[in-house]
């Protein structure tokens, strides 16, 4: 090590002499009367700033004297290198080491592996470190030197580099009620970088966390499965390969659970008693869980659409009803008393429901039926209809007790036509003699080639009997 120390003066240019390593004296002479300026030459980082006596290194020459000045340099305190150990993604084949310079400068170093032939040179920057990669070989014990004197010595003991994995459960209920113990299953595998490591283990997850996480693995590249959920679900994310790290935050991967929503399919078979009907219409619903916006949802069926599919139906058990039919005109028939289920895989449910025309029918609305009056053995009846459909007409039935079987046809009397406008009857009997006689009146039509009579409740008419009501006086 050697030191330049320099003099300049208004007419003396600058001039340089040498110090050795260890400090010492120099000095100029014969230099012009007045001020000069010291200074030292640059030393590197290795060297504190340079002190001068006086501070601003200006020296004031005399004449026939001597001006003194003093130049201290300090060299920066040196720390010695360390060495560590950092893991290895596979010990059994290589080592990782760390060597750290504490100094403001850099430093360079020599290394060597003992008992073998692995050795080397680098340079560690100011307040810095860098990494070095070994084989794994004899005792595996690093020596770092600089310039030829020992830094450091540690043995490695191959620790191997884990991560962390952690598999986050998402589980989309789809409109279906949610099941608080329900539990899925995920797997990881591997890493197929190190088949002696290799890790295969399954987890369940749960609510309410829907996580499973996995720590200290060997890094390399896992395989994250779910098992088999069942046909209902529909799964993503399964089948995911990710890269687990050492020094990094736990590796996630996302497997997300659907429910899966099936249909139901109604088909409306309609059997019309005579001519079809284009405008007529039907509205059938469907009842289950969570048919829409509300429990239950409804559809229009027409001649032209026969076939409504309800969609995203969550599965399970559905009441088919039908709203506003007029069961005097339809028969509706629905098989299973209605019920119908969804499959919960998804798939499709069909369900049809019938409506049979009534054939039309002989009938009347009677008001009344009735004994108008006895006269001797003459007995006049009438009735009263409010409407009248399909009827041909009214027989009338006589009989001396009141048992219909015995009663005798005594007469017909014809419709007045068919509507829903009232009409009025009469009919005259004569009868055989003195008594008390019942009247049925049976109304009778034709319907589909077939005649179709009803009978109504009978009447009563005592005929040849003389009431006397007696005389009370005071």
């Amino acid at each position: 090590q050697t030191f330049s120390v320099c003099v300049a003066g208004a007419s003396y240019p600058m001039n340089c002499k040498t110090v050795g390593y260890n400090g010492g004296t120099v000095t100029w002479s014969s230099l012009p009367v007045g001020n000069y300026t010291v200074t030292e030459g640059s030393l590197g980082s290795l060297w504190e700033a340079p002190v001068y006596v006086p501070s601003n290194g200006v020296v004031s020459v005399p004449a026939g004297g001597k001006g003194t000045a003093t130049v201290t340099n300090k060299h920066v305190l040196y720390s010695k290198l360390t060495l560590s150990t950092i893991c290895s993604d596979n010990p059994a084949v290589s080592l990782n080491w760390k060597v750290t310079n504490p100094n403001s400068y850099a430093v360079t170093f020599t290394w060597r592996i003992e008992g073998t032939s692995q050795a080397g040179s680098q340079t560690v920057p100011a307040n810095s470190s860098v990494n070095l990669t070994t084989n794994t070989e004899g005792t595996n014990t690093m020596t770092v030197l600089v310039n030829g004197e020992q830094q450091a010595q540690l043995q490695n003991p191959g620790e191997a580099c884990t991560g962390g994995l952690e598999v986050i459960k998402v589980v989309n209920w789809n409109g279906y009620d949610v099941v608080p113990t329900q539990t899925f299953e995920v797997c990881i595998e591997g890493p197929n970088l190190h088949p002696e490591s290799y890790v295969s283990e399954c987890k369940l997850v749960s609510a309410p966390d829907w996580k499973a996480t996995w720590t200290n693995l060997e890094v390399g590249e896992y395989l994250v499965t779910e098992k088999d959920p069942g046909s209902e679900w529909v799964v993503t994310g399964s089948g995911t390969n990710v890269i687990v790290e050492t020094n990094a935050p736990a590796k996630q991967v996302t497997i997300t659970n659907t429910r899966l929503l099936g249909s139901l399919t109604v088909t409306k078979v309609i059997q019309f008693a005579g001519a079809p009907i284009p405008t007529v219409s039907f509205t059938i619903c469907a009842d289950g869980p969570k048919a829409g916006t509300v429990d239950k949802s409804c559809k229009l069926f027409t001649p032209t659409n026969l076939v409504q599919t309800w969609t995203n139906l969550p599965g399970g058990e559905y009441i088919i009803t039908e709203e506003g039919v007029d069961t005097n005109v339809w028969t509706v028939t629905l098989p299973n008393f209605g019920m119908v289920t969804v499959p919960l895989n998804g798939g499709n449910a069909k369900y049809t429901v019938t409506n049979n025309e009534n054939p039309p029918s002989s009938a009347i609305g009677l008001k009344y039926f009735r004994v108008e009056r006895v006269d001797g053995n003459r007995v006049f009846l009438g009735w009263a209809t409010l409407w009248e459909a399909n009827n041909a007409g009214f027989r009338i039935y006589r009989s001396n007790t009141a048992d219909f079987k015995m009663a005798v046809e005594i007469g017909w009397v014809v419709s007045q036509g068919n509507g829903d406008k009232e009409k009025l009857y009469r009919y005259e009997d004569t009868t055989p003699g003195t008594g008390v006689y019942y009247y049925w009146l049976v109304d009778e039509g034709e319907v589909g080639g077939q005649v179709v009579t009803r009978e109504h409740p009978p009447v009563m008419a005592p005929v040849g009997f003389v009431f006397y009501i007696p005389m009370m006086s005071r």
